[in-house]
C-alpha cells in the first residue's frame, strides 16, 4: 500500500467538463478507488441484510419464544454491525484521501497551467476572481469527491437494493412505492439543474467579492489620497449582498427540493402502513415480514432524502469544475519556428545588441491609439541607452515588446542579430535582466 501514497506525477490538465472529467482525476489511483468501491459495496450489502435479521429476529425469536433463534438472530446483527462499522472506516478514509489527493494535483495542474499565460490573459482576468477558482471552486471538489460522491453512490446502491428486498418482501406493497418513485425522481431532475446554475453563478458573485477586496488593498494609497473609503466600502457592501442574494435563491431552492422529496416519502410511508396493517390483521402477512419491509421502506425514504441532498451538492461541485476547467485550457509553450542567425561569426558579432526596426504597437483596449508608431532604436555591445520621454511615452511598452510579453503590430525586434519571434519565449527573457521601478 505504500506505493499507493505517491502523488501523481504526470497527467495533463483537465480539458473536459463533466463526470467523466472526475474520472479522468481519479484515474491515476485506480486501486484506491477499487478498494473504496469494494468497501462501499460491503457495507450496503450488509446494511442491506440488516432487513432479513430483523424478520427472523422477530419471526423466529420474539413472536415464536424460541431463546435460541432470538441468540442467533441477535448474533448476526451483531457480525453485520462490524462488517458495516469496518467498511465505513475503510470507504470514509480512502474516498478522504482520494479527494485531498485529487485537489493537490488539480491545483498544481491549474497552479502550473496560469503561471504560463502571457500578460494579457492576466490583464483580461481579476486576480481575486483567478484565485477563487484556485482556492475556494477546488474546495468544493474534495468535498465533491471526498464526501458528496460517496453518499450520493451509497445511497443510490441502497436506494435500489432496497427497491428489490422490498419486492421480495411484499410484491403488493412494492407495487405501492412504486408510484411514489416517480414523484420522488421528479424534482430531484428538475430542482437539480437550476442548483447548477445558481451554484455557478454563486461562485462567480464570491469571486467578485474577493476581487474588488484584492482591488482595494492594492490601490489603498490612491483610496486614501483621494478620500474614498467610504465609497469603497459602500461598493464591497454591494458586492457582498449580491453574493448573498445569489447564495440565498441557491438554499431556497435545494431547501424546497430537500421539504418536497420528503413530504412525498412520508406520504409513501404512511400509505404502506395502512396497507401492510390491514394485511398483517388479516393474516396475508407476517410480523417479521411487516417490520421487514418498513425497515426496507424507511431506508429507502432516507437514501432517496440524501440523494436528493447531495444531488444538489454534486451539481454545486459540477459548476465550479466548469469554472475551473475555463481556466485549464492547453496553453502552447513550445520554441517557435524559426532559423538563428545566417552564421555563427554573425551571432558573436551581435551578442548583446538590441535592435527596432520600424515597430509599431497599440494595446487592445486602444486600438485606435498606437503607443508606438514607427519606432527604431539600435543598442550596440557595451552602450548604455537611456529612454527619455514624457509619461505615456512608450517607455515601458517598449521593453514589454523586447521581453515579448506582447506581439508588435509592425516591424521587427531583434537580440543579437536574431528576430526574437524565432526564439523560444525561454531563450529571450535569459538574456535580460528587469530591475522594476
Amino acid at each position: 500500500m505504500d506505493g499507493l501514497n505517491q502523488p501523481r506525477q504526470e497527467g495533463g490538465p483537465l480539458d473536459n467538463v463533466g463526470w467523466h472529467a472526475v474520472v479522468r482525476l481519479l484515474r491515476p489511483y485506480g486501486v484506491r478507488v477499487a478498494v473504496a468501491l469494494v468497501a462501499l459495496l460491503v457495507t450496503a450489502g450488509a446494511s442491506l441484510s440488516v432487513g432479513l435479521g430483523l424478520r427472523d429476529l422477530v419471526d423466529t425469536g420474539l413472536t415464536a419464544s424460541n431463546i435460541r433463534g432470538l441468540e442467533r438472530a441477535l448474533m448476526l446483527l451483531l457480525a453485520t454491525g462490524v462488517v458495516i462499522a469496518v467498511g465505513s472506516y475503510i470507504r470514509y478514509y480512502m474516498m478522504t484521501w482520494l479527494g485531498e489527493r485529487v485537489v493537490a494535483d488539480l491545483r498544481r495542474d491549474l497552479f502550473q497551467n496560469l503561471i504560463h499565460r502571457d500578460v494579457v490573459f492576466f490583464e483580461a482576468r481579476k486576480t481575486g476572481e483567478l484565485l477563487s477558482r484556485l482556492t475556494t471552486d477546488t474546495s468544493l471538489l474534495q468535498t465533491m469527491i471526498g464526501s458528496s460522491l460517496s453518499l450520493a453512490v451509497r445511497n443510490g446502491i441502497i436506494l435500489l437494493g432496497g427497491l428489490v428486498m422490498m419486492t421480495v418482501t411484499s410484491p403488493k406493497l412494492a407495487m405501492a412505492c412504486a408510484v411514489i418513485v416517480p414523484v420522488v425522481v421528479t424534482p430531484v431532475l428538475f430542482f437539480g439543474r437550476r442548483v447548477r446554475r445558481l451554484s455557478r453563478e454563486s461562485q462567480d458573485r464570491v469571486a467578485d467579492v474577493g476581487a474588488f477586496a484584492e482591488e482595494s488593498f492594492n490601490a489603498i494609497r490612491t483610496v486614501k489620497a483621494f478620500n474614498q473609503e467610504s465609497g469603497n466600502l459602500d461598493r464591497f457592501n454591494a458586492e457582498v449582498e449580491g453574493a448573498f442574494a445569489t447564495a440565498l435563491r441557491r438554499t431556497r431552492v435545494r431547501s424546497l427540493l430537500t421539504s418536497t422529496v420528503t413530504i412525498v416519502v412520508f406520504c409513501g410511508l404512511g400509505a404502506v402502513l395502512f396497507i401492510g396493517g390491514h394485511d398483517l390483521v388479516s393474516g396475508r402477512m407476517s410480523p417479521g415480514e411487516l417490520t421487514a419491509f418498513l425497515f426496507y421502506a424507511v431506508m429507502v425514504s432516507f437514501a432517496a432524502g440524501v440523494v436528493s441532498e447531495v444531488y444538489g451538492e454534486l451539481q454545486r461541485a459540477r459548476g465550479a469544475l466548469e469554472r475551473i476547467a475555463d481556466l485549464l485550457q492547453p496553453t502552447d509553450r513550445r520554441a517557435p519556428s524559426g532559423h538563428g542567425p545566417d552564421t555563427e561569426q554573425d551571432a558573436r558579432r551581435g551578442a548583446g545588441s538590441v535592435s527596432l526596426r520600424g515597430v509599431s504597437f497599440h494595446y487592445a483596449s486602444r486600438p485606435d491609439a498606437p503607443a508606438l508608431q514607427d519606432v527604431s532604436l539600435d543598442a550596440k555591445p557595451g552602450e548604455t541607452v537611456a529612454l527619455v520621454g514624457p509619461s505615456g511615452a512608450g517607455k515601458s511598452t517598449i521593453f514589454q515588446l523586447i521581453l515579448r510579453f506582447y506581439a508588435p503590430h509592425g516591424g521587427t525586434i531583434e537580440i543579437g542579430r536574431r528576430d526574437i519571434r524565432t526564439m523560444a519565449l525561454a531563450d529571450v527573457r535569459q538574456q535580460i535582466a528587469l530591475v522594476p521601478q
